[in-house]
């Protein structure tokens, strides 16, 4: 989940709703039809994101790509997740706002956009 949000950008949320009719290998395409602005979007794949994915082809299209170990959905980030963020970023932080989360990751790949001379304003805002 980690990898989608910082190769690709996506919220939580949308990695939680995708499913493998969202994941499109011959053109290295994930659609995000449950995006925040309720309009669908695409995100395209890096070598990583796609050799991670084709992992985890789900057994039918309408199933999701990650569920938890009762088949369920999840609907929150595991808590794996914080446990490696507080370890190596988190321990001597006492403020909340400067801790690193999940969403701390979709804003390092906004940075690397901008470094990489991406514009953020218009069509390429929707993958932000």
């Amino acid at each position: 989940m980690a990898l989608l949000s910082l190769h690709c950008g996506l919220r939580a949320g949308e990695i939680f709703n995708l499913k493998g009719h969202d994941l499109n290998f011959q053109h290295d395409v994930i659609t995000v039809l449950d995006a925040k602005n309720m309009r669908p979007k695409k995100s395209y794949m890096t070598e990583a994101v796609k050799e991670m994915l084709s992992k985890r082809i789900p057994a039918t299209p309408d199933s999701y790509i990650f569920t938890q170990r009762s088949g369920e959905r999840y609907n929150e980030i595991p808590k794996l997740f914080r446990e490696i963020a507080d370890t190596l970023f988190n321990k001597h932080v006492k403020d909340n706002r400067q801790r690193v989360t999940f969403h701390t990751v979709r804003h390092t790949f906004a940075s690397w956009g901008i470094i990489s001379s991406i514009s953020i304003i218009g069509q390429n805002a929707q993958s932000l």
